[in-house]
């Protein structure tokens, strides 16, 4: 696969990502901050979408057109799956989707960002850019339980029907 393609694809994950995150602010709508914070994780995932699309309209064809290792290719294709299969998931409480939230970020920067950090990628600015926001996006999650309570207490919130 094509660094560009790769990226592409990249911009898919961030699409859907951003699309999750809007159902969690739909089903957590009966509570004003735990909404407000699951838009604040879909405004990121937007912002990062704009940012990779930036990256492929300056790519070098040169760079555009290396290939990626076939083990990255794969992953992505993997978690671009994972993520439209959350997007068919019913979660019933806060902890549902924290936990899938969790599991997303983290499979986010294994997959994509630690190849964005190579040098054929990595030496355009949007991609300086997008590394930092992804540090300041993780930061929210990581303080998500200091401001939101432990794991037997977000299993007490229940998540609305979506409408």
């Amino acid at each position: 696969m094509r660094v560009r393609d790769w990226l592409e694809l990249a911009v898919s994950i961030e699409k859907r990502s951003a699309e999750l995150y809007a159902y969690f602010s739909e089903i957590f709508r009966n509570h004003r901050e735990l909404a407000d914070y699951w838009r604040q994780m879909e405004a990121d995932e937007k912002r990062h979408k704009s940012i990779l699309v930036e990256v492929i309209h300056g790519l070098e064809s040169d760079d555009g057109d290396k290939i990626i290792g076939e083990a990255a290719a794969e992953k992505t294709e993997k978690l671009l799956s994972c993520v439209n299969d959350d997007l068919s998931k019913i979660f019933n409480s806060l902890d549902d989707a924290y936990e899938c939230a969790h599991e997303l970020e983290e499979k986010e920067v294994e997959v994509i960002f630690d190849l964005l950090r190579e040098d054929s990628i990595g030496r355009y600015d949007g991609v300086h850019t997008l590394l930092k926001e992804d540090q300041e996006h993780l930061q929210k999650l990581i303080d998500f339980s200091d401001r939101f309570g432990k794991a037997e207490w977000r299993k007490l919130i229940p998540a609305a029907k979506k409408d």
